[in-house]
């Protein structure tokens, strides 16, 4: 289980990676910052264990500082106690996460032979300046107390996330 745990943990904390394709910017002609987004998709499995995951993240952004991340996680398993301990842990984690600093939005549904977590972390809301204080190593994905892409791409490819 410390596995699955320390599996968990990486996923939920960076509930987006370089794929700079513009959303339509209406016309925009006055050399305003255009919204892009940025995807990333990971997939893990632990055969011994019994499940596996594939996660897809979608970070959108301006002039390189993210507004927000879009993620879907899908963890699938023969094994009820598995996709239990993934429920519970997914449910107990964001609502801690947004208790301490906010932004935070989410829904998770289980079925019997997996789960999705549907997750929105809203930067612009979230208290970046609590969360480098309470998790130091923050700070080097941070500029300004806003999240840049460059940070979220560097989280997820260290995770072992493949970015398009």
């Amino acid at each position: 289980m410390k596995k699955l745990a320390s599996i968990a943990v990486v996923l939920l904390l960076l509930t987006g990676c370089n794929s700079k394709s513009n959303v339509n910017n209406g016309g925009n002609t006055n050399n305003d910052p255009v919204e892009q987004k940025m995807t990333c998709t990971l997939h893990t499995s632990d055969t011994a264990t019994g499940y596996s995951i594939d996660a897809t993240y979608v970070a959108t952004y301006k002039d390189n500082i993210v507004s927000k991340v879009d993620s879907t996680e899908v963890v699938k398993s023969d094994k009820s106690e598995i996709i239990d301990y993934f429920e519970n842990y997914v449910t107990e984690t964001y609502t801690n996460m947004n208790k301490a600093y906010g932004g935070y939005t989410y829904s998770v549904n289980k079925t019997s032979q997996g789960l999705t977590s549907e997750v929105t972390i809203n930067y612009d809301e979230l208290d970046i300046a609590k969360l480098i204080k309470d998790q130091p190593t923050m700070k080097s994905y941070v500029k300004n107390n806003k999240i840049t892409i460059d940070g979220i791409k560097s989280m997820y490819t260290q995770m072992g996330a493949t970015c398009e």
